[in-house]
């Protein structure tokens, strides 16, 4: 499960690379379950319409790991207190960092996955907490 976890955290940076919103789809539905699937796409749609581009790389530090059912019908819920200082949103016409765009070094993030019938782990939810960890 935390490998499931460490690896949506690279596929989104991996991601970036996807030249248009079908590539981006196919790309991500290979970990994504929806509707966090189609929130994502529609997400990298509207910061390409804003030209905007997210740079740098999070840094898990998984804080639990809860596991309810089992079988293919398992939830898991990730807690972490992850380093995002490094990830910022910068203005692909300009070069410009966008204002306040820049990550937290405590950032509190949850993230929900679904197991499919298969054994694999699908992110299926996301949450970012105001309060620093």
């Amino acid at each position: 499960m935390r490998a499931a976890y460490v690896r949506y955290w690279e596929v989104m940076v991996e991601s970036r690379a996807q030249p248009d919103r079908r590539s981006l789809r196919n790309f991500l539905a290979r970990y994504l379950a929806d509707p966090f699937l189609t929130y994502q796409v529609g997400y990298a749609e509207l910061r390409r319409q804003k030209h905007q581009v997210i740079e740098g790389r999070f840094i898990p530090h998984i804080t639990s790991v809860k596991v309810a059912g089992n079988g293919k019908d398992s939830r898991a819920y990730v807690a972490d207190c992850q380093d995002a200082s490094g990830v910022v949103i910068r203005d692909s016409r300009t070069g410009k960092v966008v204002k306040g765009s820049r990550g937290s070094a405590r950032r509190s993030v949850t993230m929900t996955f679904v197991r499919t019938p298969d054994g694999r782990w699908f992110a299926l939810d996301f949450a970012e907490s105001k309060k620093k960890c």
